[in-house]
């Protein structure tokens, strides 16, 4: 995609997330599965477009009780759910440090710390930290996404959203390191909002 012309661009593109179904969704698909089926208790079978489908029909026909599959105190939710809860505890606002300043660098750090609050009280970042943070947990991965948007208004405004596991496609060669040159967000969007 980066030697393409410029009308071409988007097909080398969609043809890597092509073979990334292809070859390599599946395998981090039915990872994720593992970690939101011990989650949450539930038996899924596969992924949908719409989410995750339960599989209680091919359970039934079985003639197996779906109950029995069920943990009856699931310790993987109570153990995330109360790391959850702890992290939660723990501020998250970052703070500006000043290293022998004189009074003048002091109030700047002050005034830059209060920015940074109103900012994590504007767009509640530590609300959706603490999702990405569940996310982490349950997916091994959590994704808060910062970008900027259009308003009503025709104006600029940065957004912040929390996304799932499943959205973001990343070449595992180019993740192989841990720090990809380019992630693809993927969704599925209405067409009536397009």
């Amino acid at each position: 995609w980066a030697y393409a012309d410029d009308g071409e661009v988007f097909s080398p593109l969609f043809s890597q997330i092509n073979d990334y179904d292809k070859n390599i969704a599946g395998q981090f698909a039915s990872a994720n599965l593992r970690g939101i089926q011990s989650y949450t208790g539930k038996i899924f079978n596969t992924l949908s477009s719409s989410g995750y489908l339960n599989n209680a029909d091919t359970i039934n026909q079985l003639g197996m009780n779906v109950n029995q599959l069920k943990v009856a105190y699931n310790v993987t939710a109570a153990c995330i759910d109360t790391l959850t809860a702890k992290l939660s505890s723990i501020p998250t606002v970052p703070k500006a440090v000043t290293n022998k300043a004189n009074a003048q660098g002091r109030k700047l750090a002050e005034d830059l710390n209060y920015i940074l609050q109103g900012l994590y009280h504007k767009y509640e970042i530590d609300k959706k930290i603490i999702l990405a943070y569940r996310d982490a947990m349950i997916n091994r991965v959590g994704y808060l996404k910062i970008f900027v948007e259009k308003n009503a208004k025709g104006k600029n405004e940065l957004r912040i959203d929390k996304l799932y596991a499943d959205e973001i496609i990343i070449d595992t060669t180019d993740g192989y390191y841990n720090n990809p040159y380019k992630m693809v967000h993927r969704k599925i969007v209405p067409v009536a909002i397009m």
